[in-house]
Parts: C-alpha cells; sequence; structure tokens
C-alpha cells in the first residue's frame, strides 16, 4: 500500500483528509466506487447497491462539497455525477486503502 503523506493536490486540498471522510460512511464509499468506473446519476447508483436513492443523493451533495464530484445537467430532470480530478485522486487512494482492508 502506497499512501504518502502530506501530498495535497494542486488546489492545497489533502486527499488523506478527503479519504477519511469517505471511509467514514459506507454510502460516501460506494458512490466513489461507483463513480470510478464513470458518471451516473443517483437512481443508478442506488439500484446497483439496493440502497434508497435519499442516501445517494445526500452522499453526493457531501461528496460535492468537498470537491469529490460534480454535477452535470443542471437543466435537465436527471442529472450524471463524476468524480472531479481530487475525487480521482483519491478514488485511487480509496482503492489501495481497501486492498490493505482485505490482506
Amino acid at each position: 500500500m502506497d499512501l504518502r503523506l502530506n501530498s495535497e493536490d494542486t488546489d492545497g486540498t489533502d486527499p488523506y483528509d478527503t479519504l477519511a471522510y469517505i471511509v467514514g460512511s459506507r454510502y460516501r464509499r460506494l458512490i466513489v466506487s461507483e463513480l470510478s468506473s464513470g458518471p451516473s446519476n443517483p437512481t443508478k447508483i442506488a439500484e446497483t447497491h439496493d440502497i434508497h436513492v435519499s442516501h445517494v443523493s445526500r452522499g453526493l451533495g457531501e461528496l460535492a462539497d468537498r470537491d469529490v464530484v460534480s454535477a452535470y445537467g443542471t437543466d435537465s430532470r436527471t442529472r450524471l455525477y463524476r468524480l472531479t480530478e481530487h475525487g480521482e485522486t483519491v478514488a485511487t487512494l480509496l482503492d489501495e486503502y481497501e486492498e490493505g482492508e482485505n490482506d
């Protein structure tokens, strides 16, 4: 597991702080893992993981506040979410973290 301490994204956000935040919630973990495969919408994420869409929507809002995800299609009925650059960095760290949990 290659977790480098004190690394920051170009905007000064510490990806490890964000990782710790994500690991604290099963829903945030599922959302980041799902979006690491590509853009998705709240309904599809909820159906894929058999969880209520309100949990997904809340998690997406929390992740957007931390610049992990961004929304597209705000003028349409269906919003698509994707990982930001910071979110992609954190998703990689999450994969490494989860691999370490399973060892």
